[in-house]
């Protein structure tokens, strides 16, 4: 039995216009890119020893950076390319209705039995991917370690849906989007069968707690979506919006590990953290609306208004700490990357506090106390820092240094906050 970690590669030009990009071949946008190094960072904290991928540019190039971090070579399987779609590739679902509206309809209704035209059968695809999981799978047992697969969208969702017991025609409607640079994590037996392994495994693969610093857009909203497969639970949209949230804020802080680590500059993580703070910004519109409907919720309405609050303020502090490091322009970044491998840990923590307010809330006090625990570290380095500041000369850098480290140590008291929130809604349910 080998540990799998399937990844959806990075953004294309095609997928942001929501195109079929299928077998036809296209490469990453810059986006995609940091998709790219984001996955990579999160595989760091692993034992991988095979990175694989499919022969499509845009796999190839979204494994790169994770088979250069672990000094590794890409092994590139033509098995694992996308299921093909025939004619309707470099089309949107738009464009293929209107020029085969039957096609589509019969597509839409059972896309795994009824391709496109020209396309792949689902099954086959399937059968292909099952093979070189069997493959790479016993590569990565002879090497002593786990492994990275590259593919895409369409295949890894019926892969899920094989692994559940599902039929292969449900992949659209039990799981309508994986996002690009998503990772999935599971195990394969001999012979290629995968078992999903849980969904908090899955969004935290790392060992100990620190692996936490890998953690970013590469898995977002749809655990929620694989989790709603199986046991049915109260207000699914109202959890999406909440997690939505945090894994907005997941990213914000990942982003700002990668910038000081000097793999994207400055001005790059200000644009890409405007464009995170939007997304955090709409799960909390959205957030705001199911609670307007809503008549059961595992919280007060007001804590929840608050929780999301908190959550919102975590991604703020996040962003000024961005913005400011460009302001700023230190070049020294060595020091705060500490700071954000505990702030990426103490999000983690409340990920797991805020997601035990479904899978079992009697567990959230003890999860948000965790997390409290977790923001406490941020602040420790905050102190054990300030003190060798002050110990030296004041100069102009000095000075910058000490406003970034005191904005990181904000970021773990409104972490603490959130906790805090948590703690309190639950006692008044009686958790």
């Amino acid at each position: 039995m080998t540990t799998v970690h399937l990844a959806r590669h990075g953004e294309t030009v095609w997928h942001e216009e929501n195109r079929y990009a299928g077998s036809s071949d296209v490469a990453l946008t810059d986006r995609g890119r940091l998709q790219a190094e984001m996955l990579a960072t999160a595989m760091a904290a692993r034992d991988i020893a095979v990175v694989a991928s499919s022969d499509l540019t845009r796999a190839r190039e979204t494994a790169a950076p994770s088979a250069r971090r672990l000094g590794l070579e890409v092994v590139v399987d033509p098995r694992l390319r996308e299921v093909d779609f025939g004619d309707a590739e470099g089309l949107t679902a738009t464009e293929i209705r209107a020029r085969w509206p039957d096609a589509w309809d019969s597509f839409v209704a059972t896309p795994a039995t009824t391709p496109l035209p020209g396309g792949e059968p689902g099954a086959d695809a399937v059968a292909r991917y099952v093979a070189a999981l069997s493959d790479l799978a016993e590569a990565a047992a002879v090497a002593g370690g786990e492994l990275l697969v590259v593919a895409h969208s369409t295949a890894i969702r019926m892969l899920l849906c094989r692994a559940l017991g599902l039929p292969l025609d449900e992949y659209r409607r039990r799981f309508p989007r994986l996002d690009n640079g998503a990772v999935i994590e599971g195990t394969v037996e001999p012979g290629g069968a995968l078992t999903i392994a849980s969904p908090k495994r899955a969004e935290r693969s790392g060992r100990g707690g620190a692996a936490h610093t890998g953690e970013f857009a590469a898995v977002r909203a749809f655990w929620r979506r694989l989790v709603s497969s199986l046991p049915t639970k109260a207000n699914p949209d109202l959890a999406d919006a909440l997690m939505g949230q945090l894994h907005a804020a997941r990213d914000g802080a990942a982003l700002a590990e990668l910038m000081v680590a000097k793999e994207i500059t400055p001005a790059a993580a200000r644009e890409q953290v405007a464009a995170i703070e939007r997304r955090g910004d709409e799960m909390r519109g959205v957030l705001v609306g199911v609670l307007s409907k809503t008549l059961v919720a595992p919280l007060d309405r007001e804590d929840l208004f608050r929780l999301s609050r908190a959550i919102d303020d975590v991604l703020d502090t996040i962003r000024d700490f961005v913005w400011e490091a460009e302001l700023y322009q230190i070049d020294d970044r060595s020091t705060y990357r500490p700071f954000l491998a505990s702030v990426l840990v103490a999000i983690g923590m409340l990920e797991e506090a805020v997601e035990a307010l479904w899978s079992g809330p009697h567990g959230v006090p003890m999860k948000a106390l965790a997390t409290k625990k977790a923001a406490r570290a941020i602040n420790r380095e905050y102190r054990e820092e300030f003190a060798r500041i002050v110990g030296g000369e004041m100069s102009p850098a000095a000075l910058k240094k000490r406003e970034l480290i005191k904005r990181l140590d904000w970021v773990g008291v409104r972490i603490s906050d959130a906790a805090d929130v948590l703690t309190d809604g639950a006692l008044k349910r009686g958790y």
